[in-house]
């Protein structure tokens, strides 16, 4: 039960150190004045997010580690980290112009 516990605190981690960049970069964002970009890349994050959930959640109850439920929602936490490197890319993007 313990190495269970150990494997969602990890995960749950790393989606938090994603979650925070993707904080700071939309602030940034706002600070520049720009509002539209944030907006655009969230509604892409949620897309992802959505799909990544159904995805997840169905491979991981294939292979029996978490019910269905559970898995749509917790897995969104997950994702955000991939997100952050949206959120970064398209603020270096934006500087280089």
């Amino acid at each position: 039960m313990t190495g269970l516990v150990a494997w969602a605190l990890l995960w749950y981690a790393a989606g938090m150190v994603g979650h925070s960049v993707m904080e700071v970069l939309t602030r940034a964002f706002y600070a520049q004045h720009d509002t539209r970009t944030p907006v655009i890349i969230g509604a892409i994050a949620m897309g992802l997010n959505v799909t990544f959930s159904f995805t997840f959640a169905s491979l991981f109850e294939k292979i029996g580690w978490l019910p269905m439920e559970l898995g749509i929602g917790e897995l969104p936490c997950y994702g955000i980290g991939g997100h952050s490197l949206i959120y970064y890319h398209a603020q270096t993007a934006e500087r280089h112009k």
